[in-house]
């Protein structure tokens, strides 16, 4: 089975080794792209956090870890710095999961996201035909009789 990495390069025709790179751009909020030059001279090491997470979920076969991954990119040292949490400077994790879920997706020959957990739950069912139930405690919550 391939990896999202392998995947995702497959479908941008770029080399593997360019995937990091390019997945970290693309995931990065917009004002975290902006100032990333400044920061990375500033703070040397300041995205170990987010390459560390974009490798890690680079190397999934499935999303089933992807959940597991986030929760270490949560976890990492590196997300300790008030800038990367109060001004969001860091990638989106939402990104980086809908990039996994696409290119897993046209791996699988389907256009949406792999369905997640179970399906919603039916609707109660009703003894009356508008859909209502005609019960004593509906009665008592309306103030009828």
């Amino acid at each position: 089975m391939s990896t999202f990495a392998e995947l995702y390069c497959a479908r941008s025709r770029q080399p593997l080794a360019a995937f990091t790179p390019v997945v970290l751009r693309r995931c990065l909020r917009p004002h975290a792209r902006l100032l990333r030059p400044v920061l990375e001279f500033a703070h040397p090491g300041f995205f170990d956090a987010d390459v560390d997470f974009v490798s890690s979920v680079g190397n999934l076969t499935s999303l089933r870890d992807f959940s597991l991954e986030r929760t270490n990119f949560h976890h990492h040292p590196g997300n300790r710095n008030p800038l990367r949490s109060l001004l969001r400077l860091r990638i989106s994790s939402a990104r980086l999961r809908r990039l996994a879920e696409e290119a897993f997706a046209q791996a699988r020959g389907t256009s949406g996201p792999a369905p997640q957990g179970n399906p919603p739950p039916a609707p109660p069912r009703s003894s009356e035909p508008g859909g209502t139930r005609d019960s004593a405690a509906n009665r008592q919550l309306v103030g009828a009789p």
